[in-house]
């Protein structure tokens, strides 16, 4: 049997489901970018998902309403919209964080979800005016880029605080200007050694941490660093908890 997805985005071309009204009314009620996943087999309505950002915070967005129908499940369909709807957030460049509110006793949503990174911050859920399961918390998936540092005024500008912060949580009194030496003086050794690499790590448009350290081109962009190549690694505090995307082996 043919399937295929659509992907909505208008009330102008949502077609007539049993989802149509939820959607409806989130639209008038947030007014935010949205999108509905369907998957068809023939004319029949075999999967569905909502897509929503955040009403108050552009970089997060919230997963809901994820269905396939009974006699289509353990097919991928519900790993084909997600896979689908991960590539719709990431289009935003200040996309950073997905949620997903979830059962502790569903045990296939849990997989899902842990399938595509989501961790449990065992916080209540909240998303707007939703009403939740008392039992549900919510699950994050966080979207962390690592880039290279250059030894331009650009990365100097982004590094000189994340490296003040850095050197005053180990060291007393580091001024703004020391930091600024040890930025300029390890990107101006990154340029004469080939294997030491100052990555920047992003989480969406926020430059939350940086990493040193020596080349290891078989993990190149995977966050996974050999600990005795590790020189110096900062995580903002706020994103410590939140991010396990960085893994020193």
């Amino acid at each position: 049997m043919e399937q295929k997805m659509i992907i909505v985005d208008s009330l102008d071309n949502l077609p007539e489901n049993s989802y149509k009204t939820i959607t409806m009314d989130f639209e008038k009620s947030y007014a935010v970018k949205w999108y509905a996943i369907l998957v068809y087999a023939d004319e029949e309505l075999i999967g569905f998902m909502h897509v929503f950002r955040h009403p108050e915070n552009a970089g997060s967005w919230y997963f809901s309403d994820v269905h396939t129908k009974a006699e289509y499940r353990k097919r991928q369909i519900a790993t084909r919209m997600y896979g689908t709807a991960f590539e719709l957030v990431k289009q935003y460049d200040k996309a950073y964080c997905v949620m997903a509110s979830i059962h502790p006793e569903n045990i296939a949503s849990l997989k899902l979800h842990e399938k595509f990174g989501f961790v449990d911050s065992h916080q209540k859920s909240e998303f707007g005016d939703f009403i939740f399961d008392p039992k549900e918390t919510m699950y994050f998936c966080y979207f962390v880029s690592i880039l290279p540092s250059k030894n331009n005024e650009m990365c100097k500008t982004q590094l000189y605080p994340l490296w003040k912060m850095y050197s005053q949580e180990y060291q007393k009194n580091v001024s703004y200007e020391s930091a600024e030496q040890a930025v300029n003086e390890m990107l101006a050794q990154t340029e004469k050694e080939e294997s030491l690499q100052f990555d920047r790590i992003w989480a969406g448009d926020k430059l939350i941490g940086f990493i040193c350290h020596s080349c290891d081109k078989d993990n190149a962009g995977k966050g996974i660093f050999q600990k005795d190549k590790v020189r110096d690694c900062y995580i903002l505090p706020a994103w410590r908890k939140n991010w396990s995307n960085l893994t020193i082996v």
